[in-house]
């Protein structure tokens, strides 16, 4: 995607998702009329939801439930993710 930025600068974003490695790299360069490039690139690991109700099991939660909306509606693929879980008794 390209963005203006300004009367006289751009700003590229540019995506790559790895869905075998679970990961996002976005990078972004920001373009300015007589200016140098400049790209910073960030790296991030995307868990699936499997992966983050696992780990809510695996740390004690119970009765963990997937939602795609804070008001428990059905989650989708083009819906955001709402975890909710029981804490481990005390």
């Amino acid at each position: 995607m390209t963005y203006r930025v300004g009367d006289d600068a751009f700003l590229l974003e540019e995506s790559r998702i790895d869905r075998v490695a679970g990961t996002v790299e976005l990078t972004h360069t920001y373009l300015r009329a007589g200016g140098q490039p400049q790209r910073r690139t960030i790296l991030w690991r995307a868990y699936s939801v499997t992966e983050l109700a696992g780990m809510l099991r695996n740390s004690g939660f119970r009765e963990v439930a997937c939602y795609g909306s804070l008001d428990a509606g059905p989650f989708a693929a083009d819906t955001r993710l709402v975890l909710v879980a029981t804490a481990p008794a005390a």
